[in-house]
């Protein structure tokens, strides 16, 4: 059985909190256990990696769009995911704020709240069970 955890910043090379989204995801890339998505928007700009490790967290990016295209859908209401949930957190301990662009402000919200189920991109070439 897998276990899916959300992180809640966007991935890059080049800004803190980015470094280590990328590392955990070059990490649990290699981890069957662990199925992490990102639900802050992907600028494959912001990530510059080798070929190798690309193809290696090519999985994570595809469960990251499929998982930010479902809560898309449930902009300014609310959901919730059985996952653990990672926060940016800055000075002070307060929640690190992604940009205010209107593709994260839905995501954003709907993430953090509860009450629509929804459910993990699983990954891919893993066998699934139907409830």
């Amino acid at each position: 059985m897998t276990q899916p955890v959300i992180i809640q910043w966007s991935i890059s090379s080049f800004f803190g909190w980015g470094v280590y989204g990328l590392n955990l995801a070059l990490h649990w890339a290699n981890d069957p256990t662990i199925e992490p998505v990102c639900v802050a928007p992907l600028d494959p700009a912001q990530i510059n990696i080798d070929p190798l490790r690309e193809r290696a967290i090519l999985p994570f990016l595809i469960r990251s769009l499929q998982f930010q295209a479902q809560i898309s859908r449930h902009a300014n209401a609310t959901a919730t995911a059985d996952a653990p949930l990672l926060l940016a957190l800055g000075n002070g301990f307060a929640a690190h704020r992604p940009s205010t662009t209107s593709s994260s402000r839905g995501p954003r919200r709907s993430a953090l709240s509860s009450s629509k189920r929804l459910s993990m991109p699983k990954r891919s070439g893993a066998a699934s069970s139907s409830p």
